[in-house]
Formats: C-alpha cells, structure tokens, sequence
C-alpha cells in the first residue's frame, strides 16, 4: 500500500473518528486502553474471569512463566486461550485483531512497585503486513487519531497514547508483520516517541 493510499484512509477515519468522541475522550481522560473489554492494569484473577477475545469455543486458558531468562527474572506470566486442533494437537485459539484471525499473541502479566498482585502490562498482537491498513483503520474507530503516524512504502508506525497507558503499532513489508503492542506505562504525560 503506498504512501498516498495510507494518507487518504487516515484523513478518512480522521473525519470519521471525529464524530464519535465516546470512548476517546474518555481515553485521554486516563483510562487505561484495552483490547476487547480486557484492559490494562486488569488483575489476573479479573482477567481470568473475562470474556475471552478468540474466534471459536471450547478454548482454555493457560498462564505460564516465560521460557527466556530476561522474562523470568522480571517475573512475567504470559498468558493465551489454547484449543485441540483437527489432529489433536494443543494450539492457541485465534485471536480476533480488527477482522483478521492471528495465532500469534500474549498477555503479559507481571507485578510491580512491590506489589504481589498480577496485572496486566502489555497485550502483544502480531499479524499479517497485508492486514496493516485494516488493523490500522479498526484502530482509530476505536481509539481516535494517533499523536504520531508515520508511512512510507514500507513501514508503517502508528502511536496512540494517554498518562497511563500506550498502544504502538508497527508493520514492516521486509519481515511481512504488523505488530499491535499495548502498554501499561508508568510516567504520567501521553508518550508519542517512536
């Protein structure tokens, strides 16, 4: 998708974000962001609890502490819904991003400010490149215009921010992914650097 090509969809849903000032305003007010209804700074035991966000039945959830040692030392717990494939086989459950099915995702938990409770500090989504301006688009219909958009031919970065929470979303034609990364973050004035 071209430069030119991206910039009228994000005119477009500019003008079309205008209108619906719902749930924007609300996030710049300082709630946190969330992913279909799982927001950011949720417990675990809240989270476990939640409507899950996957396509499909029959999913289980399952927590886990990561495998390499940087996860391990900050004492994160990655979580996804798994389900039996057609062989048998224990998969993750596709996750709905904007109308693209992906496989690829975690919800990571960790504790902090030597707190012992779980809550959620970042949703990591990675999808198709040639989903990029879908994914983009379902964005700003939800959470309005982003204070830092940047295109090219091949790349894309998209950053939405507020005092407690962030959302980045990066494609790259080279490796073929769009990444959707929410945070939870600590400072206290929206952070739109790349």
């Amino acid at each position: 998708m071209n430069t030119k090509v991206i910039g009228v969809l994000f005119l477009i849903c500019s003008v079309a974000c205008a209108a619906d000032t719902g749930y924007v305003d609300d996030a710049s007010r300082g709630a946190p962001y969330d992913f279909r209804g799982l927001a950011l700074g949720m417990t675990l035991s809240q989270f476990k609890h939640a409507k899950a966000p996957i396509a499909g039945a029959g999913a289980k959830l399952v927590c886990e502490t990561p495998l390499n040692a940087d996860e391990a030392a900050r004492h994160l717990i990655r979580c996804a819904w798994t389900e039996s494939g057609p062989d048998g086989r224990i998969r993750k459950s596709p996750l709905v991003l904007g109308d693209v099915l992906t496989r690829n995702y975690a919800f990571i938990f960790s504790a902090s400010g030597g707190k012992r409770e779980m809550r959620l500090r970042e949703i990591d989504i990675v999808g198709p490149v040639d989903a990029r301006g879908r994914i983009f688009r379902r964005l700003m219909d939800r959470f309005g215009e982003p204070c830092q958009p940047y295109v090219d031919d091949n790349n894309m970065v998209a950053i939405w921010s507020n005092a407690v929470s962030r959302i980045v979303l990066r494609s790259s034609v080279v490796d073929g992914k769009v990444r959707v990364r929410f945070t939870l973050r600590t400072g206290s004035a929206p952070d739109c650097s790349v």
